[in-house]
């Protein structure tokens, strides 16, 4: 399977999902049921070999989208929301290192094979892979992102060939 690349969806062909009714958007729970049972169906073999941060769509309707992502040892991304959709993350295989914005400041935790986080509406983090061999984990959203510019960070990027692109869209 090759991976997907994105798009940004012209208003007139994409539904708005910041004007669907609340019974319109998944729960962080329901979000989580989708992370782990696309984890437990072999989510690695979705995705592209190669050596920079990969995804694939894994899964999209309506009312929300799923992603597989490959982080190659040293790839992140930099801080960022998600155009306050709910998200839930399930850690496949090796460890990332997520930091997110609390009313107190930036927070650390560690994110390994099998653990799944929810993250609220305003949830704003970067993600990196501190690890020393690639991880892979699953990503949902709902609504749906609107913003669909997975992007290059060389900032956050602590490998030695820091100035690639993981994208052609930057």
């Amino acid at each position: 399977m090759s991976t997907t690349q994105l798009r940004d969806v012209p208003a007139d062909e994409s539904t708005d999902a910041r004007s669907l009714d609340h019974h319109d958007v998944l729960d962080t729970e329901e979000l989580t049921a989708i992370v782990q049972r696309i984890a437990a169906n072999d989510a690695p073999a979705r995705i592209t070999p190669g050596t920079m941060r990969r995804w694939t769509l894994a899964e999209e309707a309506p009312i929300y989208q799923a992603w597989i992502i490959a982080w190659p040892a040293g790839a992140g991304l930099g801080l960022h929301d998600h155009d306050d959709s709910r998200a839930a993350i399930h850690v496949v295989a090796g460890q990332l290192r997520e930091r997110y914005l609390t009313a107190d400041g930036l927070v650390a935790r560690s994110l390994g094979p099998g653990v799944t986080e929810r993250l609220p509406h305003d949830h704003t983090h970067e993600v990196v892979n501190v690890g020393t061999v690639e991880a892979i984990s699953v990503h949902a959203y709902s609504p749906p992102l609107l913003d669909l510019s997975f992007r290059a960070d060389p900032s956050i990027d602590l490998r030695a060939d820091a100035n690639a692109t993981d994208s052609p869209i930057a």
